[in-house]
């Protein structure tokens, strides 16, 4: 994953959790994610005024499309010129994706495949010939598709619950969420003290 971080110009966190833990080593970040209570309005409000085109892949058959059908409503004039689904049956089909998107030369590729597919498909594209912005997104599509643009209310977001509130909405997640962020966390701590010692 390190070689994958390089490559980007840019990565934010969207977890208070991970904020917090930077907090601690002395470095105050702010949560940033592609939602609508953060990137997305900005992304989509420029790319309204610009005239560019984007292309959404990510979730189910038909979850980016709907997605976009009712971002589109809030942004009148947004340019979504392809959706894909984010789900492959082989390499192949990947691979077709990637030359198709390429070949349609989107100013804004947004993925939302899940944490590391999700990243090696941009560099993928990339390495392709993709030379627009690409955004990571996460359950966005999912998300809006499957409820309204604004997923989280805003007291879920004011208090940090962001976690327990998709959880409740969502109970396919609370493994991921009692396995996976706790394990997460250790590595990432692990990561810090070994950074530490090699200073030292």
């Amino acid at each position: 994953m390190p070689r994958v971080a390089e490559e980007f110009d840019r990565i934010y966190l969207d977890g208070f959790l991970m904020c917090w833990y930077f907090k601690l080593l002395g470095c105050d970040i702010a949560r940033v994610s592609f939602d609508m209570t953060s990137k997305a309005p900005e992304v989509f409000a420029n790319a309204v005024v610009e005239g560019k085109s984007l292309i959404f892949i990510g979730g189910e058959p038909g979850v980016s499309l709907r997605a976009s059908e009712i971002i589109s409503e809030y942004y009148p004039g947004l340019n979504v010129v392809r959706s894909y689904h984010g789900f492959f049956e082989s390499t192949e089909a990947r691979n077709v994706a990637i030359t198709d998107i390429v070949s349609r030369s989107p100013d804004c590729v947004i993925v939302g495949m899940g944490a590391g597919i999700q990243e090696e498909f941009l560099l993928d594209l990339k390495g392709q010939g993709f030379s627009g912005e690409g955004f990571t997104c996460g359950g966005f599509f999912h998300q809006t598709a499957i409820g309204k643009v604004n997923y989280y209310p805003t007291w879920v977001n004011r208090y940090g619950l962001r976690w327990a509130y998709r959880c409740y909405k969502e109970p396919k997640v609370i493994k991921r969420v009692l396995l996976y962020y706790p394990l997460n966390s250790i590595l990432f701590l692990y990561d810090c003290f070994q950074s530490r010692i090699r200073r030292e």
